[in-house]
């Protein structure tokens, strides 16, 4: 018989919440954009709408959305004085995901320019 190593139940626990975080559209949306590099909310927000994206572009939305990736450490958050600028997670889980080769966003334009300016 073959002993097969169970794997840690507080381990499941973590792949599933990160899973179930990765089940909203509107945060593969901002990972997306984060790919570009980083930003503040409501550089974000503008650029969802530019984007013309399905997902509520709302500043409350995307706050609420990054809360969630920056605590499963997909998004790390630096301040710039007053702002709060987000960007990827350093990790090899976000590398994984966001690899162009598996989701074909290789060919994907980059967001378009966000009408907030940094000071």
């Amino acid at each position: 018989m073959v002993k097969t190593r169970i794997p840690n139940p507080q381990a499941i626990n973590q792949q599933a919440e990160v899973f179930q975080a990765l089940s909203s559209p509107a945060r593969l949306v901002v990972l997306q954009a984060l790919r570009w590099g980083e930003y503040s909310v409501n550089e974000l927000v503008d650029i969802l709408a530019d984007l013309q994206c399905a997902c509520s572009a709302e500043r409350t939305n995307i706050s609420k959305h990054l809360s969630v990736l920056r605590q499963l450490g997909l998004v790390e958050v630096r301040e710039e004085g007053q702002k709060r600028l987000y960007r990827l997670g350093q990790s090899k889980l976000v590398e994984s995901l966001l690899a162009d080769d598996l989701w074909g966003w290789q060919n994907e334009p980059r967001p378009p320019e966000s009408n907030c300016c940094r000071v």
